[in-house]
Parts: C-alpha cells; sequence; structure tokens
C-alpha cells in the first residue's frame, strides 16, 4: 500500500478527473458516468464508519456501498460539506501555504502475480482475485477506521482522542496507464472525523503517516489468506530486480510472464535512465534524489580521503543498493575500480578494487584474527573466473592497502552472503562508532533509524533529507506536491517501527480509560521471612541485570 496527501486545489481535480476516472485522465467537462459506461470500471464507492455521521432523518442517510457521484465527492473533498444536508463539517479546510490538506489517498495494489492470474483466468478465478483484494482491502480499512484514526483537542491540539470513523470514497481500476494489468483500488479518506463528542474536526495526519507500513503490511498478509482460501494457490518471496525488494508472489506464475506484462515498471526505469543522464550531461551531477545520494556519498569519500572512519547508511534496502553502485560507479569513473567482475548477493557485480561486505560467519575460512565473519569488509584484489573472489581486510574506508594477507571467498558464499560494502543499512550499524555518519533520510524511514543515524558519528552526524514524491503506476505525477524537508522529518518523527509494550498501547488506543488491573501471579509469593522446612531460609539471588541496548552479534 502508498499513501500520499490530496491537497486543495489541485489535489481535487486530481481526484474527480484521475482517481475516480482511473487513467483516462477526463478534461473539466467530461461526466464521469460517461466513463464508466464507456471503460467498464466500476465507480467509486462510500465506505467508513464516518459515514454515520452524515445526513439525518430528514434528508436521509449516505450508506457504505452507496455509488459516489461527482455532486458528493465534492461537497467532501472540496467545499468540506456534509453531501447530504449541506452544513458544513466544522471549520473549512486549513493548511499551511493556503494548501490545506483535503484528504490522504491509500492505494492498496495485489501483487503482480495475483494481477496476472486475475487477468487471464476463467471469470471464476477472476471473481476469486477480485473478491479476496475486496475482502482484503474492507478489513485493511477497518483497522484504519477502529485503530489509527485520531484527532486532537484542547488547547493547540495537545490531546489526541479516538473518532468516529473516518469517511473515504474508494475506487477500484484494473491496470496501468499502458494497459498492464494492475487490480488495485485507491481508498481517499477525507481529512474530516468525528470525535466522541460529535464535533467534526480533522484527522491527526501523523497517525496515519506511522500506520503506513503497518497497514501495508496487514493488507499483503490479508490480501494472501483471502486468496489461499478461495483458490489452490501458495505463495513464496522472489527478487524483482535490481533496485527493488523481494515480493510475495504466487507460485507458478512465472517470472518471464510477469515480465510480459510489466511494460509501465520498464518504461518508468529507462525514462528515468534517459533524464539522469540528460540531466547529468547538462549539470554535471544528478538530480532530486540522485542529488542527495551524491551529496552523501561525497560527504562519506571525502572524509575517508582524510583518514577518518565515515559511515554511509539507509533506513531500506533499495537506497542502500543505489548508493551502492553509484559508489561503484565512481570508482570506475576514476580509474580505482575495475568495471568487469563477479555477480554478489544484493544483484550488484564486484570487481578489483570494489569494498565488499561479508553477511554469513563461514569459520572454514581462516583470517588472521580468526575466520571469516558476518558484517567484516574487505576490498577485493583478485577475481576468479569462476565467480570466487581474493580479498583483503579493508581497514579504512579511503584506503586501499596492496599489502597484507589475503582470503579466497568461494564462488558459491560469493553469491549467496557477499553484497558491495560502500553503504549499509541503519539497521546494522547499532552499536557502531566512527567519526561521521552520512545518513539518507526519505518517507517511510521511522525515527529508530533516524535516531541511529544522528547518533553514530563522534564528529559529525550529517543527514540529507530526500523530498521526492514516489511515482504512482496510476496517476500521473504532481510536482507541485512535493513535500518539504520539515515535513519529512515530521513524518519520520512520527512513525516508528519499534514493538510498543502492552501499557504503551493501551494508553495509545484507550487515551481515556485506565489501565486494565493486573493480572495477580499463578501462585501466591513465597514469604521469605519465615522459615519452613525445606524452603529456602532467604530469598534466591536476583537474576543479572539485562542489558538495555540491542546486543550486536557477530
Amino acid at each position: 500500500m502508498s499513501m500520499h496527501k490530496l491537497l486543495a486545489g489541485d489535489g481535487y481535480a486530481y481526484l474527480t478527473r484521475q482517481v475516480a476516472a482511473g487513467d483516462a485522465g477526463l478534461g473539466p467537462d467530461d461526466s464521469l458516468v460517461a466513463y464508466y459506461e464507456s471503460t467498464g470500471n466500476p465507480p467509486g464507492r462510500w465506505t467508513g464508519h464516518g459515514l454515520a455521521g452524515f445526513g439525518d432523518d430528514a434528508t436521509g442517510r449516505l450508506r457504505p456501498g452507496t455509488a459516489v457521484t461527482e455532486t458528493t465527492m465534492a461537497a467532501v473533498f472540496r467545499d468540506g460539506c456534509d453531501p447530504l444536508s449541506g452544513d458544513p463539517l466544522g471549520r473549512t479546510y486549513q493548511g499551511r501555504n493556503g494548501r490545506p490538506v483535503v484528504g490522504f489517498d491509500l492505494t492498496f495494489t495485489v501483487p503482480k502475480s495475483a494481477s496476472v492470474l486475475w487477468a487471464l483466468g476463467d471469470d471464476t478465478t477472476r471473481a476469486a482475485v477480485h473478491a479476496a483484494h475486496r475482502a482484503a482491502v474492507d478489513q485493511a480499512l477497518e483497522f484504519v477506521d477502529r485503530t489509527v484514526a485520531r484527532t486532537r483537542v484542547g488547547h493547540a491540539g495537545c490531546r489526541q482522542v479516538r473518532t468516529r470513523g473516518v469517511v473515504a470514497a474508494a475506487f477500484d481500476h484494473w491496470d496501468t496507464r499502458t494497459g498492464d494489468p494492475n487490480l488495485h483500488t485507491h481508498v481517499v479518506v477525507a481529512n474530516k472525523v468525528q470525535g466522541p463528542d460529535g464535533a467534526w474536526r480533522s484527522l491527526d495526519g501523523k497517525t496515519i503517516h506511522a500506520a503506513t507500513v503497518t497497514v501495508s503490511a496487514l493488507y499483503d498478509a490479508l490480501l494472501a489468506d483471502e486468496l489461499t482460501r478461495r483458490l489452490p494457490v501458495t505463495w513464496s518471496h522472489r527478487s524483482r530486480g535490481p533496485r527493488r525488494n523481494p515480493a510475495f508472489e504466487i507460485d507458478g506464475v512465472d517470472d518471464t510472464l510477469l515480465a510480459a506484462f510489466s511494460t509501465r515498471s520498464e518504461q518508468i526505469h529507462c525514462a528515468e535512465q534517459a533524464w539522469i543522464a540528460q540531466f547529468q550531461a547538462s549539470h554535471g551531477r544528478g538530480p532530486s534524489r540522485d542529488e542527495m545520494l551524491d551529496a552523501a556519498l561525497d560527504g562519506f569519500l571525502t572524509a575517508g580521503a582524510q583518514g577518518r572512519v565515515a559511515v554511509l547508511q539507509a533506513a531500506d534496502n533499495r537506497t542502500v543498493r543505489d548508493l551502492n553502485l553509484l559508489a561503484r560507479a565512481r570508482g570506475i569513473r576514476a580509474g580505482t575500480v575495475r568495471p568487469d567482475g563477479v555477480d554478489l548477493h544484493d544483484g550488484l557485480v564486484a570487481g578489483v578494487g570494489d569494498r565488499i561486505v561479508t553477511r554469513r560467519n563461514h569459520r572454514r575460512l581462516h583470517t588472521t584474527d580468526g575466520y571469516v565473519r558476518n558484517g567484516s569488509l574487505w576490498d577485493v584484489v583478485g577475481v576468479g573466473n569462476d565467480g570466487s573472489l581474493r580479498v583483503r581486510p579493508a581497514h579504512a574506508p579511503g584506503r586501499r592497502d596492496d599489502v597484507g594477507p589475503t582470503v579466497l571467498l568461494p564462488a558459491t558464499y560469493v553469491a549467496e552472503h557477499v553484497e558491495l560494502g560502500y553503504a549499509t543499512g541503519t539497521a546494522r550499524t547499532q552499536g557502531v562508532t566512527a567519526d561521521q555518519t552520512h545518513t539518507i533520510a526519505a518517507p517511510g524511514m521511522a525515527r529508530e533509524d533516524l535516531y541511529v543515524g544522528m547518533s553514530r558519528g563522534r564528529d559529525l552526524n550529517r543527514t540529507y533529507v530526500v523530498t521526492d514524491r514516489l511515482d504512482d503506476d496510476c496517476v500521473p505525477a504532481h510536482p507541485g506536491q512535493a513535500a518539504s524537508y520539515r515535513e519529512v522529518l515530521d513524518a519520520i518523527l512520527a512513525t516508528s517501527h519499534a514493538e510498543p509494550t502492552a501499557t504503551e498501547t493501551w494508553d495509545a488506543y484507550h487515551p481515556d480509560a485506565p489501565a486494565p488491573v493486573a493480572v495477580p501471579p499463578l501462585r501466591p509469593p513465597h514469604d521469605y521471612g519465615r522459615s519452613a522446612p525445606n524452603r529456602w531460609s532467604s530469598p534466591p539471588p536476583a537474576p543479572a541485570p539485562a542489558h538495555d541496548g540491542p546486543v550486536r552479534q557477530s
């Protein structure tokens, strides 16, 4: 699932002409009804427990499942009014710089293999896939409705409270802009909710941002479960190629078939590469997100050249991979890295001059200090025809040692447990201390990752904030809606991937209710003050205190 904000003005035009109308891109005078009739995409439907707050006995009620019309959409997302009575839903939409947030577009997309199964299957199969998707979306939205949605009350919104549910319009779409099968649903949540007192207020956007990863994972799990109950399918993780994390796909749907129905992804990749090349030719540097990666890499390499120990890091695997790819390209251009090499576990290539990291202990590969360990850094000094690598321990990020003992990493180990080692993930740098850190901060990052990025360096901790909006397979990009660095950092600070304690969970979701009474012990406590036969005359020794921080294992 992906999420982005809808802003007033062009946000409403985006909603009516792109989300509601799929990929048609209707003109301002075109009718949505005519679009639905001509394309076969179903009309949108209203959903969410917050619909109960619309209308009254005189004007009627808006029931879940009711078809979305242009008039009702305009009332809610443009005017901020009750679509039945016309009454204002609290204050008018308000925001910074005159562009308030009117809603949040939560886009739920089935895995590519499920879209292909839906597109090529018979009527029974297609119906089963669609029903599983709809059931997963409905359950995920129910979670948002009851668990995520919050609003704020009190002076300057000092207190967070529960709501009576969200108001949302859901639109099912069948394909991408290039016609590839891409079953997905846009659930557009209005930035209007009722608090416990019945008053209409804005959603607390921080809770929506913070729950994005959780809701996405929940939907994926629900879809797999719903589809498995309807069809005899099994699931497993598989690689999606460079720059992408592994996907949970249906077994038996061949990768070749998935690639044949992924022209949109290929177009994005080709256009991105061509645009980057053109930008670099004109400006001598990479654009936007790539500017941040270049800047972080420059800082990392400069620190190494000055003899300082530096860490280059990001929270997500894609960015780590991009940084490693960029660092290798920089070395090839400088003549310090050979372009030819062998394939690694991360899908990249390592040649002579590259820095790599081993990701698994191998006690039979002996070194001067023991054996090859998980997390150790090495410089490549030789490449074997069989895919093996001869490496030497790396001592400083910017230095390549030409002397000292070497180790031969077998081809099977290289293919399965070796990656480029210029950049790493923040999850792997907990407990590490360096002179400097250079960290990429991007939407989706959690505050725990940012804390690691800002606390590992003795002399300098520098963060490079990415404000780009991710491309959408269905909707044209809106450059004017790019986030500011402050909005990105606010969202990161509002996002936590840590498991909360039972008390924290209760306080978050029951702010106005006292915590439950503690469960009494199964056995009565032993009275150590009274001696008894065959009993201790004094309490047993207390266990050693546990470490508060994470334990770094080799």
